[in-house]
């Protein structure tokens, strides 16, 4: 019984500090966390509605990131239109917000 304590408490303490660090990426990217939260930052969809129509790259985690135009959005999920490749038409690929970790432009 002890045992399932202490495995309670170092999952509270691995997840903490995982909540911590998307906070910070959070904040370097201007982004605000949510409704509860008015810190001045921008929220995500409206930094992504201010690009609509341009080419991103959104990144997941740092091996994983999608470079398309931003062809429609809303409070939680963005359509982008990405480049198939030679001789293949564009893909339409609909991402959520909360996985992504930071946008750059291009």
């Amino acid at each position: 019984m002890e045992y399932l304590g202490i495995v309670a408490l170092c999952l509270v303490l691995a997840l903490g500090s995982r909540v911590d660090k998307l906070e910070r990426i959070l904040r370097e990217n201007g982004i605000q966390l949510g409704k509860g939260h008015s810190s001045g930052g921008k929220q995500l969809s409206d930094v992504l509605a201010s690009r609509k129509g341009s080419v991103v790259t959104l990144q997941f985690t740092e091996q994983l990131d999608i470079q398309g135009e931003i062809v429609d959005m809303d409070e939680e999920w963005v359509l982008m239109r990405i480049d198939g490749g030679k001789n293949k038409p564009p893909k339409e690929k609909l991402v959520r917000l909360n996985d992504v970790t930071s946008i750059k432009n291009n």
